[in-house]
C-alpha cells in the first residue's frame, strides 16, 4: 500500500479532522504527501503546496534566524541581556517584575536573548489570536495588554519568577524577541526575516499573516468538519508562521546537516545549530515533565538509544501538529514534520 493511501485511511478513520499534510524525511531527502480538503465548504482538495498555521513551530525558525541575526551583530546570544539592549535602542518597553512578586528588579534586567527562547523567565503560555475584525496590536500590543490584547485574553507581560532556574513554557518570550528586533530594525519582523527564510530553504514560509505570499494556498482551520475556524493572526515568532510541511521539513533537515558540518550549511551555522540543539544549551529544569525532552534554544532535544531527536508541538485554533528529526546518530536525516487542519482530534491522528 503506498504512503498516500495509508494516509488516506488514516484520515477515514478520523473523519473529524479537515486534512494532513506532511513532510516525510528519509536519508535527508524531503518529500511531501497530503490528503482531506484545504477547505471543505468549496470541496477544495489538500495537496502538499498548501500553506497551514504552523503554531508554536514558528518558535524553532524564529530561533534559528535570531541567533544569526545577534551573531551579525556581534551580540552574544548566551550573555547579552534582553534589557540592556532595548535600552541602548531607545525602546518604550523594558521587561518588569511584577510587583507582586516581590522580586527585585535586578532579575528583569540580568534575563538574557537565551531564556527568552528555552523557556525559563517568561509567562504567556498560549498566545491567542486575532480576528481579521480587530486591530492587530503588535509585539508592543500584546506586552502591554492594550484594550484590543486585553478583550482576547492577554495581560501585561511581568516577570513572576526568578530567570533561568526553572521551565515554564512561555510564548511571551517570543513576543519579547519579536518586539526586541522589530525594534531595532524598525520594520516589520515578516520583512527583516525574509532574506534568511529564502536562505535556508524556507520559500514556502512566510511569518507575513495578513498578507500571503503571490499564489500561496491556505489550508482553512477548523473545529470540526462543520465548524471553520475565521481566520486569527497570532504574535508571529510565537505562533504566528504559515508554512508547507514539506518547506519546513527541509529547514529542520538543514539544521540538522548544519549541526554535523563545521562549515554550517545553506545558511545556517555550525554554531546556531550547536547552540540550539547541543548539549551544553539543553537543559531541563522541568522540560522533561512537560515535554518528555531537554529543551534546548527554540526546540526540545531528546535522545532513543544512540539517536538524538529534535522536535517541537503545535496548536493554533483549528490547526495541530508536530515534527520529530532525528540530527545525530545511525538514523540522523530521518523525521517527519505533520500539520493538520483539524483540532484536538488531529491529535489522535497525528499519533
Amino acid at each position: 500500500m503506498s504512503r498516500l493511501n495509508r494516509l488516506e485511511n488514516f484520515l477515514l478513520q478520523h473523519p473529524t479532522v479537515a486534512g494532513i499534510s506532511i513532510g516525510l524525511v528519509d536519508e535527508y531527502q524531503v518529500s511531501g504527501h497530503a490528503v482531506g480538503h484545504a477547505t471543505i465548504s468549496s470541496n477544495e482538495v489538500l495537496d502538499a503546496s498548501h500553506y497551514l498555521q504552523c503554531a508554536s513551530l514558528s518558535k524553532t525558525v524564529a530561533t534559528a534566524f535570531a541567533i544569526e541575526y545577534f551573531a551579525s551583530r556581534g551580540v552574544d546570544f548566551l550573555t547579552t541581556r534582553v534589557n540592556d539592549i532595548l535600552s541602548s535602542a531607545g525602546a518604550e518597553w523594558r521587561i518588569k517584575v511584577n510587583p507582586e512578586s516581590r522580586l527585585p528588579q535586578s532579575m528583569a534586567d540580568s534575563i538574557t536573548i537565551n531564556m527568552l527562547v528555552n523557556h525559563t523567565a517568561l509567562g504567556m503560555h498560549y498566545v491567542f489570536g486575532v480576528p481579521l475584525t480587530e486591530e492587530y496590536p503588535g509585539p508592543i500590543g500584546f506586552l502591554t495588554a492594550n484594550p484590543v490584547a486585553k478583550k482576547l485574553g492577554y495581560n501585561p507581560l511581568l516577570l513572576e519568577r526568578e530567570p533561568g532556574t526553572k521551565f515554564s513554557y512561555s510564548g511571551g518570550g517570543y513576543v519579547v524577541l519579536e518586539y526586541l528586533i522589530e525594534t531595532l530594525e524598525g520594520r516589520p519582523i515578516s520583512e527583516v526575516t525574509r532574506a534568511f527564510l529564502d536562505r535556508v530553504g524556507l520559500q514556502e514560509f512566510t511569518f507575513s499573516q495578513l498578507v500571503m505570499p503571490l499564489n500561496a494556498k491556505l489550508a482553512h482551520g477548523y473545529l470540526s468538519p462543520s465548524e471553520e475556524v475565521p481566520y486569527l493572526a497570532f504574535p508571529a515568532f510565537a505562533a504566528g508562521a504559515l508554512c508547507t510541511p514539506r518547506a519546513l521539513a527541509q529547514f529542520l533537515t538543514n539544521l540538522a546537516a548544519a549541526y554535523r558540518c563545521p562549515a554550517g550549511i545553506s545558511g545556517i551555522s555550525h554554531h546556531t545549530a550547536r547552540l540550539m540543539l547541543g548539549d551544553a544549551t539543553s537543559v531541563d529544569l522541568g522540560a522533561m515533565d512537560f515535554m518528555g525532552a531537554k529543551m534546548g534554544l527554540g526546540v526540545f532535544v531528546a535522545t532513543a538509544g544512540p539517536n538524538k531527536l529534535m522536535l517541537h508541538q503545535a496548536a493554533n485554533d483549528g490547526y495541530r501538529g508536530v515534527y520529530m528529526l532525528c540530527f545525530d546518530g545511525p538514523d540522523a536525516g530521518k523525521g517527519f514534520v505533520i500539520l493538520c487542519n483539524g483540532d484536538n482530534p488531529a491529535v489522535l491522528l497525528i499519533s
